[in-house]
């Protein structure tokens, strides 16, 4: 149950990724506050058995918290952001359990996610929808497990030492 929980998020992640990315990214957005959220949410109301409006709910409930700006990166503000983006979205999937909801459009159309935090593209609905149900993202990207805990960026010089 927790490994199908973790799977499903990390697929929220990348399809949502797909739909802003690198637009969202290059704006100074960073995505394991903002793509993480909403991704955590849907794995949490997996976790918690919520059916697919929960996991829904959810979402959109956590879309209304996303927040951190790359101007954190090199302060000891930026892995908080990793902890709030948990935070937030088991709270976004503790709402949704118990009948909170918000609009189930959040992602794309009009001040949605895609909108406020990327540049409007219907062309990216069907591209990062693209092989849903058949191919698994961690299956065909993988999974980068961070050797040392803390920013990918400094493994490097961690490894030299």
């Amino acid at each position: 149950m927790v490994l199908d929980a973790y799977i499903v998020g990390l697929e929220l992640q990348a399809r949502i990724g797909k739909l802003i990315n690198p637009v969202h990214y290059q704006r100074g957005w960073h995505g394991t506050s903002t793509v993480g959220t909403i991704g955590t949410a849907g794995a949490c109301a997996r976790l918690l058995g919520l059916d697919q409006s929960g996991v829904l709910a959810a979402m959109s409930i956590a879309f209304s918290m996303v927040a951190g700006s790359k101007k954190q990166f090199g302060s000891m503000m930026k892995p908080i952001h990793a902890g709030l983006a948990a935070q937030h979205g088991l709270m976004a999937a503790r709402m949704a359990a118990v009948g909170i909801s918000g609009t189930p459009d959040f992602l794309t159309g009009s001040w949605s996610f895609q909108e406020l935090y990327a540049d409007r593209d219907d062309s990216l609905i069907e591209s990062s929808l693209l092989g849903l149900g058949e191919r698994l993202a961690i299956l065909d990207d993988g999974l980068l497990v961070k050797r040392f805990p803390c920013c990918a960026s400094a493994h490097c010089l961690i490894e030299s030492k």
